[in-house]
């Protein structure tokens, strides 16, 4: 169910943005930065906030994409900024490792992140 979830996501985001260029496989930077948004949120829980923080992508080689962004979690106000490594494979985006400033000295598994 999850994945299905994640496919309908994605889908909606790079039909939304095909005005944009894609930075990576078939998506743009907007719809890079709202799935990883949508993954943060799938990986910590609904509480936390991804919406309204500030994203840059950057392709770093092919398909590889780093995105720096933040989350608001249910209890501070104060946005978590991280730093998310993965790749983009058509319109699926995989964040593989995640580095939350102040918090990890290295990148994590990204599946670690919750816990």
């Amino acid at each position: 169910m999850r994945k299905n979830c994640f496919l309908l996501v994605a889908a909606l985001f790079a039909f939304g943005c095909e005005n944009e260029p894609p930075i990576a496989g078939s998506m743009s930077k907007s719809s890079v930065c709202s799935t990883a948004g949508y993954l943060i949120r799938q990986e910590l829980g609904s509480k936390f906030k991804t919406i309204n923080q500030k994203c840059v992508v950057k392709n770093t080689g092919g398909d590889n994409v780093e995105i720096e962004s933040g989350y608001v979690s249910p209890i501070n106000p104060t946005p978590f900024r991280y730093t998310a490594q993965g790749y983009v494979r058509g319109d699926n985006l995989v964040l593989q490792r995640i580095r939350v400033h102040g918090i990890d000295e290295e990148f994590v598994p990204f599946t670690s992140l919750g816990g």
